[in-house]
């Protein structure tokens, strides 16, 4: 039985491949938390950065990371971006600002979601987000916001490169407390995906870009 006193280091050991990392409001970074967008480091590195927004809002989260009855998306970033179907793309940074409950004895910080490239090919690169850090169920509903746009290299991650211009996430728990969903991503979360590309990219929601999936248990 896993204890309930996951740390980050144990978070990382369920991702599954070696080149998994952690990103969440506990990190020593200041960046974590947000930085102003007229200093993004994103921008210091030479690069020019469009934004996406995708809705979450109603997702449940289930069961540990790779589970079968966890729900996960397939985001088009190529088409997101103007770009032809199929297009090698990067993710180079994040933003989120979302809603969580937690489902009975289900703790805040158990709710993670899992980046990565459309096949989980094995080398690709990923990261884990875990937005909340409440030890304990939550109570009604929590807020939860990066304060901004974040850099994955400044925060000793690796940008998510995407062969085929589809980013997976998928949505899981750290510590599976019920059967079915043990918490919620409720109305108006979302997510900012950041790209290299010259244009700016609109709000986006799930229709469109991204697909939304189940696992077959």
């Amino acid at each position: 039985m896993i204890a309930k006193t996951l740390g980050a280091a144990a978070v990382l050991a369920l991702a599954g491949t070696a080149s998994a990392q952690f990103l969440s409001q506990t990190s020593s970074s200041k960046d974590v938390k947000g930085y102003d967008s007229s200093v993004d480091t994103v921008m210091a590195r030479g690069l020019i950065a469009s934004s996406f927004s995708v809705d979450i809002s109603g997702i449940t989260s289930n069961d540990p990371l790779g589970a079968l009855g966890n729900n996960f998306l397939l985001i088009d970033v190529a088409a997101a971006a103007g770009k032809p179907a199929g297009t090698n793309m990067t993710m180079m940074g994040i933003g989120w600002n979302v809603f969580q409950s937690s489902i009975g004895a289900s703790w805040g910080q158990e709710m993670l979601m899992h980046f990565s490239d459309s096949t989980q090919s094995v080398g690709g690169q990923t990261f884990d987000l875990r937005p909340s850090v409440t030890g304990a169920p939550i109570v009604g509903i929590e807020n939860n916001t990066s304060g901004g746009l974040v850099d994955l290299t400044s925060n000793g991650l690796q940008n998510i490169r995407l062969p085929d211009g589809i980013l997976r996430i998928e949505f899981f728990e750290t510590y599976d407390d019920n059967i079915g969903a043990d918490g919620l991503w409720n109305a108006g979360s979302t997510i900012d995906i950041a790209i290299p590309s010259p244009g700016a990219v609109g709000l986006l929601g799930l229709a469109g870009v991204a697909t939304l999936g189940r696992k077959r248990r």
